[in-house]
């Protein structure tokens, strides 16, 4: 069905307890969707929808269409290549073709590893193939005196392991 800026869309109503309490839209052209669920008897999950369709979805549709110039490499970056520990789990950073990427050293597969795309200033974004994990989150370093002590991947954070 087409809505009134001339996209493809489509809607899907959930009824339970005689009532609607749940909605799903897609704007097919512009691959952007939004589930609503809700609890009450009196929301309107329809309109949540449309509304936010209107204005998250598009803004989700220009920021998707916008596609950010990575930084050139700096050599110096070299230095944030090592062991980082944390409570669930090694994650290691290594060199890889003028990039950095994230390995999970005991994982079952290293075939897909996490790009860190550089975004500038010593911060990179967390770019994944896959699609799971922070994808999208910004990286940065922690360094003291020059040595990177420390990896935050969005809020969270891992340190690294010294050398013996």
């Amino acid at each position: 069905m087409a809505n009134g800026n001339g996209s493809s869309n489509g809607s899907n109503g959930h009824g339970g307890l005689g009532v609607k309490v749940g909605q799903a839209l897609i704007q097919l052209d512009d691959k952007v969707g939004v589930i609503v669920l809700t609890n009450t008897i009196d929301s309107n999950p329809a309109d949540i929808a449309q509304q936010l369709m209107a204005t998250v979805g598009q803004a989700a549709t220009q920021a998707a269409k916008a596609k950010p110039v990575p930084a050139p490499w700096d050599p110096a970056w070299e230095r944030f290549a090592g062991l980082y520990q944390g409570p669930w789990g090694d994650q290691q950073v290594v060199l890889l073709n003028k990039k950095l990427v994230i390995i999970t050293p005991n994982g079952p597969n290293v075939d897909d590893p996490v790009t860190l795309e550089p975004l500038g200033s010593g911060s990179f974004r967390f770019v994944a193939p896959t699609g799971a994990g922070a994808v999208g989150e910004v990286v940065r370093f922690v360094e003291e005196s020059g040595r990177p002590m420390r990896m935050y991947i969005g809020d969270s954070w891992i340190d690294r392991v010294r050398a013996p």
